[in-house]
C-alpha cells in the first residue's frame, strides 16, 4: 500500500471535525457549520502543506504531491483572503472612532 497525503489529510481533517464537535457539545456551546468546515480544511492542509515545505526545503520537485498545483492555487487563495481580512479589520478600526477611558485622575479633577 501506498503512502497517500490527500488521505490523511481527509482522515486529519475528519478526526479534528468529530474532536471539535465533541468539545463543544460537552462544554456545551454550538455547532457552527462555518467552523466545522474551516476545521476539516485546516486538518486536509496540514499534511499536505507541510509535504509542500519539505520538497520546498529538498529542492526535488519529484518529492512533490501530484495534485501539487491545486494546493499552491489553494494556498494562495487563503493567503490574499487573510490579508484581505487584515486590512478590512485595520480600516475598520481607523473609521471608527472610540471615546477615551476615563483614568483615575480625569474622575478626580471632575469632583
Amino acid at each position: 500500500m501506498t503512502f497517500d497525503i490527500t488521505a490523511v489529510g481527509i482522515a486529519s481533517g475528519v478526526t479534528l471535525c468529530v474532536v471539535h464537535s465533541g468539545w463543544s457539545v460537552w462544554r456545551g456551546r454550538k455547532l457552527v457549520v462555518g467552523t466545522l468546515w474551516t476545521v476539516i480544511a485546516a486538518g486536509l492542509a496540514i499534511p499536505v502543506g507541510a509535504q509542500l515545505i519539505i520538497a520546498g526545503f529538498s529542492g526535488n520537485p519529484t518529492d512533490l504531491p501530484p495534485n501539487w498545483r491545486e494546493y499552491v492555487a489553494a494556498a494562495g487563495a487563503v493567503a490574499i483572503g487573510l490579508a484581505l481580512n487584515y486590512l478590512l479589520r485595520a480600516f475598520r478600526a481607523l473609521s471608527t472612532r472610540e471615546a477615551p477611558a476615563a483614568t483615575p485622575d480625569q474622575r478626580a479633577q471632575k469632583e
